[in-house]
């Protein structure tokens, strides 16, 4: 799910997994280009009241505690994804897991 841009041919990639064929680069729009998603592996709640995402690449977040706690941990499901700007991490949006 990294975005890699190659300058001088003004080529915009997301390298992609693709069954039996390992990483792909799967060319994207410029817009496309600003934001990652990241899976949501793991979440806990830590001191302070403040909940703590794990996500696929290694990154872990840490949200500010809110008023209903019930709202923020069922819209960080595990398995979701997470949509988060790029160069300043922030969070975008966030697509629930879905059978």
């Amino acid at each position: 799910m990294d975005v890699l841009q190659i300058a001088d041919a003004g080529q915009i990639f997301r390298i992609l997994p693709k069954p039996n064929r390992g990483l792909t680069p799967t060319p994207i729009s410029e817009k496309e280009a600003g934001f990652k998603l990241c899976k949501i592996v793991g979440k806990r709640n830590i001191e302070g009241g403040k909940l703590q995402i794990n996500l696929h690449d290694g990154r872990s977040l840490i949200l500010p505690s809110q008023s209903p706690r019930q709202k923020s941990e069922r819209e960080f499901a595990l398995g979701g994804a997470m949509q988060l700007g790029i160069p300043k991490q922030n969070i975008m949006g966030v697509v629930p897991f879905q059978t």
